[in-house]
């Protein structure tokens, strides 16, 4: 399925609804697995085929937003609004480093050069002002977050950190002034409040920081940690446990933890210690006591999922197949945006998800060729499937292993008898399937027991008749054949010609066809067709 975000009359609480809904049918799965664990590929219009993603955000109502070199999108599943200067509502800024969205229905855009709110209910924007005589490197903006209380914070390339009140920029912290002999400007990295009244903060020069909030809403002065091998080096990221610890990844350094109680740190234990010192890792968290780690460095590669438990200071690995079109694309943004963890790899958008789904998965497969066509259950013997990536498999259910029958595309299996199957197939016709002895033969219906065109070998879809007939759907008709007498006859040639035909169902005289052009009724008596 594809992720679809339908298109939202933000004052409309139902078509809300409808979007977020959409989000259940909507994505097309690259992979599911024993790990739990779903990845989608957002599949965007071919306008971004070549295009690098880099901020992705998920607002309140399940739309998604993203940036490219060309500006700001806002893509619902079926169109792409693209939002600038000129546009209506107009985002003064171009050169877009982060997005946030709010619970209040208010995207945040932050650029190198300001900040602006566009307001998804009213669709109007607004930028939001700053001192005047302020340097460039404090309006370029590269996180943005927001508390418990709904307040809004912005952090900047030089070390500052605003909150944002009645559009307005107001300064919190600026950690030149408590780090003096910083040689270069740091970079705010992220703020968050994971535990009430605290805001953290993770900063380029090595250090976090800790701001706490008094009962009447003002703030303490900050407090700094930090081991004195880390100056001057980046804290990219964190994630903060309920107990009281956190694991962060340190530049040059590899993975730490603080005990934020206690202020000591940790070098996590195993092979995965040193992550990130020769290249990027991303961090979401998963539950209250593990976090999801993946990482572009080479000697590992994006094919790991990595866990991470606070509780055993541990990592376990889980391998992720990518499909064969992303294994040279790279994870360039790993976003944990409203309720998905997005990752951008150059010029695709993908979903990694929890499963949360309470069916187990069976021949799925890191490729949407895999696309079951048929399936049939054997009373008490096997599973059988019509895989479009494997051909006519047997299947079994119990540690998922498959035998291959035939590399043939078969798109209908129907119980003929207790000891054969009918099967229809692209390309190579009617075949009839033996479970016991394993073989197959061929149905061949002769062009001179024909009455009408030929059926030709690309067979849809096979429903029973009586005991001698079936109903037999093509890619181009719809036929009654009698695979005793090695007979076929068209049905209403002139309505059904060049009709691919997709689906049966009886009922009564009449039956229901399902063709790429709508359902169509066909009773079987007086042989008329309808819609």
């Amino acid at each position: 399925m594809n992720i679809v975000y339908l298109a939202v009359n933000q004052t409309s609480r139902m078509k809300k609804l409808i979007a977020v809904l959409c989000i259940l049918w909507c994505t097309l799965p690259v992979f599911a697995q024993k790990n739990d664990f779903l990845l989608h590929d957002i599949r965007l219009p071919d306008q971004f085929s070549q295009q690098i993603f880099s901020c992705l955000e998920q607002d309140q109502s399940g739309l998604l937003w993203f940036v490219t070199s060309n500006g700001l999108y806002r893509y619902d599943g079926s169109d792409v609004i693209h939002l600038d200067p000129e546009s209506k509502p107009s985002i003064p800024h171009t050169d877009i480093n982060t997005l946030f969205a709010d619970k209040e229905h208010n995207l945040w855009i932050g650029a190198k050069d300001g900040l602006t709110r566009l307001d998804l209910k009213t669709w109007v924007s607004a930028e939001v002002k700053s001192k005047p005589g302020m340097q460039a490197p404090s309006l370029y903006f590269r996180t943005l977050a927001e508390d418990r209380r709904g307040n809004i914070y912005a952090g900047t390339k030089d070390g500052k950190v605003f909150r944002v009140i009645n559009d307005s920029l107001i300064l919190l912290l600026d950690i030149n002034q408590s780090l003096p002999d910083l040689y270069d400007l740091p970079n705010i990295t992220f703020i968050q409040e994971p535990y009430p009244n605290q805001l953290w903060i993770g900063t380029s020069a090595g250090k976090l920081v800790r701001i706490s909030v008094k009962p009447d809403g003002s703030y303490c002065a900050p407090k700094y940690y930090g081991l004195d091998k880390f100056k001057g080096e980046q804290i990219a990221s964190a994630i903060f446990s309920t107990s009281g610890k956190c694991l962060m990844d340190v530049s040059a350094h590899g993975l730490y933890t603080l005990n934020t109680q206690t202020g000591t740190f940790e070098k996590v234990k195993g092979k995965y210690g040193d992550l990130g010192r020769n290249g990027q890792v991303f961090l979401a968290p998963l539950n209250k006591d593990e976090t999801l780690m993946l990482t572009n460095t080479p000697a590992i590669g994006k094919s790991k999922l990595l866990i991470y438990s606070f509780a055993k200071d541990t990592i376990n690995e889980q391998e992720l197949h990518f499909p064969d079109y992303l294994k040279d694309n790279h994870i360039v943004r790993f976003s944990h945006a409203g309720s998905m963890i997005l990752l951008s790899l150059n010029a695709h958008i993908m979903e990694l998800a929890p499963s949360q789904s309470p069916f187990r998965a069976l021949m799925a497969e890191p490729k949407s060729l895999n696309s079951i066509r048929a399936i049939y259950k054997q009373p008490g013997g096997n599973l059988y499937a019509g895989s479009y990536k494997d051909g006519f498999v047997r299947l079994n259910e119990k540690n998922g292993v498959k035998e291959v029958i035939a590399r043939k595309y078969v798109y209908s299996i129907l119980h003929w008898d207790k000891d054969t199957l009918l099967l229809s197939t692209e390309g190579d016709g009617l075949l009839w399937y033996e479970p016991q002895k394993n073989r197959l033969t061929k149905l061949n219906i002769p062009i001179n027991q024909t009455d009408g065109a030929p059926m030709g070998k690309f067979i849809t879809f096979l429903l029973r008749k009586s005991d001698q007939e079936i109903l037999v759907g093509t890619y181009e008709r719809l036929y009654i054949v009698n695979p005793y007498k090695r007979s076929a006859r068209v049905i209403r040639n002139d309505r059904l010609s060049k009709t691919r035909i997709l689906s049966l169902i009886q009922q009564g005289e009449n039956y229901l066809i399902a063709t790429e052009n709508g359902i169509l009724r066909w009773n079987s008596r007086t042989d008329s067709v309808g819609n």
